[in-house]
């Protein structure tokens, strides 16, 4: 939610196999974020219409802390092609 409402991100969602792969929040994978200390996130990914989005954001210490732990599995780190809140979904339940 912090991104959505401090940086505007779309919510997003999985795309199929013919859609391009633009990115929203809870589509974000691992590659699309990069951690810079004390408390910058770097993004890099495609946005809506397929515009790359490339922003760093000095965030509160909590949402850096925060980050860093979706970063994480519970074995390690996640592959880059893993999403990272893995959690979340825009789609309604069926």
């Amino acid at each position: 939610m912090y991104f959505i409402d401090k940086l505007a991100l779309r919510a997003g969602n999985e795309k199929g196999d013919e859609e391009a792969d633009t990115v929203g929040c809870c589509s974000l994978r691992v590659e699309h974020i990069t951690l810079e200390e004390p408390n910058t996130v770097v993004f890099d990914f495609l946005g809506k219409d397929s515009i790359r989005y490339h922003n760093s954001c000095t965030v509160i210490p909590q949402i850096f802390k925060n980050v860093r732990l979706f970063l994480k599995s519970k074995d390690g780190v996640k592959d880059p092609e893993d999403a990272l809140f893995d959690k979340l979904s825009v789609s309604l339940p069926s």
